[in-house]
């Protein structure tokens, strides 16, 4: 079945990787607004099977559209995901418009999970991301990992701090990039795998984090070919270096982040540092929303 997506969001950017996501993995024709405005006309015109849509933009009206999207016998049906780098803001307020919520920097694998559910489609995230063919903020590839020398590992650390910083991510190993953009699924061998168990990453970089983050590592098999998937959480506070390497460009007292062309590198522009900031300040609110929220519930009980 071909799909009719219709992508709201003032953020070229996000369009454009929205489009990248759907297009690798769902046949579809895929149909794109910058504002409210322009999606009303195409919903008017266009028969859409989901909408992806940024609820809090400054052009406005995603949430308000949402709202007039499920009064409209002609377009109530249509499902909705909402996409926000304002959770806490959304939470209480848009559940009964949408269909999912995800929050920004946007993790793949969670995505293809709610068109997933949405669409009653069965994609295997974990092969969705092996078939990406692009990096992002929240996903980089590498052929392999050299975990026995100091560099090699706070290498690998600068990769864990800036995704952690960011919201978190995933790093896939054994796939090569032949070309700038081309991408080659060469897997790793048995006696490579052994070295990337959860409890050796850990170890390898634990001196450089600060504060530490757990990370996770699991192999995923494809075509008789088998690559390790280390997943990066995101991180309640700042994470910096506790201990710097000039050969990895990893220092103290630095602020590393996954920029726009998908790198994990030290930040300079104060917008990116401001994403960051209003990340963990969206998370501690979150966190004390659900503290009380309990609290409160526990008191009804």
């Amino acid at each position: 079945m071909k799909y009719n997506f219709l992508i709201v969001d003032d953020d070229e950017i996000f369009r454009k990787f929205f489009r990248v996501i759907l297009e690798s993995n769902y046949s579809s024709n895929i149909l794109e607004a910058s504002d409210k405005d322009k999606a009303r006309a195409l919903l008017k015109s266009k028969t859409i099977d989901l909408i992806i849509m940024d609820l809090i933009h400054p052009k406005g009206g995603g949430i308000e559209l949402a709202k007039e999207i499920r009064i409209d016998p002609k377009l109530q049906y249509i499902p909705i995901i909402g996409v926000t780098a304002y959770g806490v803001v959304v939470k209480n307020v848009v559940y009964e418009y949408v269909q999912g919520v995800i929050h920004k920097p946007v993790h793949l694998d969670q995505f293809i999970h709610h068109v997933n559910l949405v669409l009653h489609e069965n994609k295997n995230p974990d092969i969705a991301l092996l078939n990406m063919g692009t990096e992002t903020q929240t996903l980089d590839y590498k052929e392999d990992l050299d975990l026995s020398n100091k560099r090699g590992r706070a290498s690998l650390a600068k990769d864990v701090i800036a995704m952690a910083n960011n919201g978190g991510g995933v790093i896939v190993i054994g796939v090569a990039e032949r070309s700038s953009g081309e991408f080659d699924h060469v897997g790793l061998k048995e006696e490579r795998l052994k070295l990337f168990e959860t409890s050796q990453i850990n170890k390898a970089i634990r001196v450089f984090l600060s504060p530490h983050v757990a990370i996770t590592s699991r192999r995923v098999h494809m075509r008789s070919k088998t690559f390790i998937f280390i997943e990066v959480p995101e991180s309640d506070y700042l994470m910096m270096a506790a201990q710097q390497n000039e050969e990895a460009a990893l220092y103290l007292g630095r602020i590393y982040g996954r920029t726009n062309a998908a790198e994990s590198a030290e930040l300079h522009d104060s917008a990116d540092i401001k994403k960051i900031i209003d990340r963990l300040v969206s998370n501690q609110i979150e966190g004390k929303w659900r503290e009380r929220y309990h609290r409160k519930r526990g008191k009804e009980s």
